[in-house]
């Protein structure tokens, strides 16, 4: 259903306790139609973004989601130990 819950995002806790907010289906559709609908945002297959926040930070997971699905590739940075590459294709 669309209220039920997709996935869990945490905090770091830096200013406080950790906390975990739950996303639903709802939050990831509503974001494809904000995608869909702008026409400013031309997100494609020769585009690319370097991961550099948390994966579970709400707005890196939002921007990994943005890239893959338009088709684009995503590098995520691992600091000392170098970067992994990961692409999806439409």
């Amino acid at each position: 259903q669309p209220n039920d819950c997709m996935t869990f995002s945490y905090t770091s806790g830096t200013t406080g306790p950790p906390k975990c907010a739950m996303l639903s289906h709802k939050n990831f559709a509503s974001f494809s139609a904000i995608m869909d609908l702008n026409p400013d945002l031309n997100l494609n297959e020769e585009d690319s973004y370097l991961s550099y926040l948390p994966l579970p930070h709400v707005l890196e997971r939002m921007c990994v989601f943005a890239m893959l699905y338009n088709g684009g590739s995503v590098t995520y940075a691992i600091g000392y130990l170098g970067s992994i590459r990961g692409t999806s294709r439409n």
